[in-house]
């Protein structure tokens, strides 16, 4: 969802906004097509009112020399729909995007509506090949909160996207190969989850993208009030949890399906991911491993860099990472 346009730059930055803590992620490209992660930072929250201060700080210690800026959108449910079209010309192309969008979302007039084009535009008389396209769409009272928010810190924003699409980008880029068809990653915030599915061998080129209600509050040391002498917060958690994981599990199936494959594992990031004992629910519920995921470490790092906070918080920097790879789109 972008808000305005620039040249290529040297420095791309991504920037991670959420209820409980502020991220930031700054690559440069000190070759041609090679990137190198020169700055990051990450702040945890002790309350709202903190936000936008933090992300000041973020920005005008990590951000500033940066030439590009992408901001996740935060825990709001997106439509993420992949669509296939004729060779076309890109005014017809996004004629018939949103078109597609109309017929797909009820209340299309309140979202913002925007596409990546996951195969390039060919030639328009070859009717036999198809260009794949993934459309994006979110409130647009959400995305101009968030712009907004951002604005009113002094960042000068180039994109807004939801947070399963930044996560696609870093695991289409930089998960490691494990002999499986399907790649799959879980970013789980404090109140929302982020599955994701990328095909690694071909077939499907468009990655799955699902929304999830609820996620790290569901462990949280407070998540079960020791009030209900008849073990009905008890009972009310553990529904909560049997629900989540089976959303997860029925995203899992859905990839399968769709993707042609099982991955070997999942690999999580995000705060809950520091969970032991969710990464022990979740395990024993979708019989998949899982893991922690930290791809801060699949990327060069500039000399100097905080490599503490690399190993000890990549996890939580997932988004912002896929924020920063997010390349212009010629339109």
């Amino acid at each position: 969802m972008k808000t305005r346009t620039t040249n290529k730059a040297a420095h791309r930055a991504g920037l991670y906004v959420a209820s409980d803590r502020v991220g930031a992620v700054r690559v440069t490209e000190t070759a041609p097509d090679v990137l190198t992660l020169t700055a990051l930072g990450h702040t945890e929250l002790s309350d709202v009112a903190s936000l936008e201060s933090a992300i000041r700080e973020v920005w005008q210690r990590e951000l500033s020399r940066s030439a590009t800026v992408s901001c996740n959108l935060g825990a709001v449910r997106p439509v993420v729909h992949h669509a296939e079209f004729p060779q076309m010309d890109q005014d017809e192309l996004e004629a018939a995007v949103r078109l597609e969008a109309e017929q797909l979302i009820p209340n299309v007039g309140a979202c913002v509506v925007d596409h990546q084009i996951i195969t390039p535009l060919g030639d328009s008389s070859d009717s036999s090949v198809k260009t794949h396209v993934l459309i994006v769409a979110a409130p647009t009272d959400s995305v101009q909160t968030r712009f907004d928010t951002i604005s009113r810190c002094g960042v000068e924003l180039d994109a807004i996207a939801p947070d399963g699409m930044a996560l696609a980008n870093v695991v289409s880029l930089l998960a490691p190969e494990d002999n499986a068809s399907v790649a799959v990653a879980l970013q789980i915030g404090r109140t929302a989850t982020n599955f994701v599915a990328v095909p690694t061998r071909g077939g499907s080129p468009a990655p799955i993208v699902r929304f999830i209600a609820e996620g790290a509050n569901l462990f949280a040391s407070n998540a079960a009030p020791a009030d209900g002498r008849d073990g009905s917060d008890d009972r009310d958690l553990r529904a909560r949890r049997a629900h989540w994981s089976r959303e997860v599990g029925r995203s899992l199936q859905f990839a399968a399906d769709r993707l042609g494959g099982q991955p070997a594992q999942v690999r999580l990031v995000g705060p809950g991911s520091y969970s032991d004992e969710l990464l022990q629910w979740l395990a024993q519920d979708i019989h998949v491993p899982v893991l922690q995921w930290n791809p801060l470490t699949e990327i060069a790092t500039a000399d100097g860099l905080d490599r503490e906070m690399v190993n000890s918080q990549g996890a939580n920097l997932a988004v912002a990472l896929g924020l920063a790879l997010m390349k212009e789109v010629e339109r």
